[in-house]
């Protein structure tokens, strides 16, 4: 194993200027993405899960569309994860 080259996990969320195509299975292009760096396998791919409740449950990607700076994206962010937990009922 490579040593890492950061000190801790982080999520970047990017809006382009214009959208791209790279060949989605939809065929249609982006203008959003996430990148996720973690240091243990098991908490990147809890990371992908909450994302995609997120996108699911919430209407996240609109507003970080909307969003006008990093500042509001982050805020953004931190909404919609506490909108989609809180839509989680407990297991029966």
């Amino acid at each position: 194993h490579e040593p890492f080259m950061f000190e801790s996990s982080f999520l970047v969320v990017a809006r382009t200027l214009q959208e791209i195509h790279f060949g989605a299975p939809d065929g249609r292009p982006t203008d959003l993405f996430f990148l996720v760096c973690c240091q243990e396998d098991r908490l990147h791919l809890h990371t992908l899960a909450r994302i995609c409740v997120m996108v699911m449950k919430t209407d996240l990607l609109t507003q970080l569309r909307m969003a006008e700076d990093a500042a509001q994206m982050h805020t953004v962010l931190l909404e919609a994860e506490v909108a989609a937990l809180a839509d989680r009922r407990p297991p029966e």
